[in-house]
């Protein structure tokens, strides 16, 4: 059972907030790599990771926008990796939801998998739940506040109806998340062009065919790795 932690009237609603506000802006990348690797920056990448953890609600767009596309020149970055700890989380999820209730390994294998990639939105949308459902709220929030931490740099960067105005993203796996919080559903096809993504989705009130991402952190990975 998903449970909604993010809610959004429609896509075009979003999409309009976003313009009005900040405009869609597209990460520049060289820029935010020089900023984080610099001690002396306010987005000096260790100080936004640990705002970030306490899931601290006060961060700037900007700090949030460095944060998120930062990582992807993280050490400990990998685009396609998989934690070891996916398996058993999927095990116990595949169970009622009061499996996760009261499964104590839960807890355990889903903070491991959050240590190989602490932007999992996947494994913070369970854990959401989990602590909502145990009435610990003040540890919900925090979560909460790192998703949408996650989903405001996303969303920053476009709405993903048109190649113009995609969204940025550091993982693949963000893209069905996004299309879930737009409330829609992932229509099955999936088209890769360079550094760009399209993902069908399913019929819809919007008449869109799908959402368009761009996945230059992964694309620029793919090409590290190569040489």
């Amino acid at each position: 059972m998903r449970i909604i932690i993010f809610i959004i009237l429609s896509l075009f609603t979003i999409a309009k907030s976003y313009s009005q506000q900040n405009d869609f802006l597209d990460p520049d990348y060289e820029a935010i790599q020089k900023s984080i690797n610099n001690v002396e920056s306010p987005f000096y990448f260790e100080h936004l990771m640990s705002q970030f953890e306490k899931g601290d609600s006060t961060m700037s767009l900007q700090e949030k926008r460095h944060l998120y596309y930062g990582y992807s020149f993280h050490p400990d970055y990998s685009p396609y990796s998989r934690s070891v700890y996916l398996d058993s989380i999927n095990v116990i999820l595949s169970r009622s939801d009061s499996a996760i209730i009261n499964n104590k390994k839960f807890l355990i294998y889903s903070d491991s998998a959050l240590s190989d990639n602490p932007f999992n939105l996947f494994i913070l949308d369970k854990l959401y739940y989990y602590h909502k459902a145990k009435g610990n709220n003040p540890m919900a929030e925090i979560i909460l506040a790192k998703i949408n931490i996650i989903l405001d740099a996303m969303l920053s960067t476009g709405d993903g109806i048109t190649r113009e105005t995609a969204i940025h993203v550091i993982y693949t796996s963000h893209e069905y998340f996004v299309i879930n919080v737009f409330g829609l559903e992932y229509g099955g096809k999936q088209k890769n062009i360079d550094n760009y993504d399209f993902l069908s989705v399913q019929d819809n009130e919007f008449q869109l065919k799908g959402l368009i991402f761009n996945i230059t952190p992964l694309y620029r990975s793919t090409m590290n790795d190569k040489n």
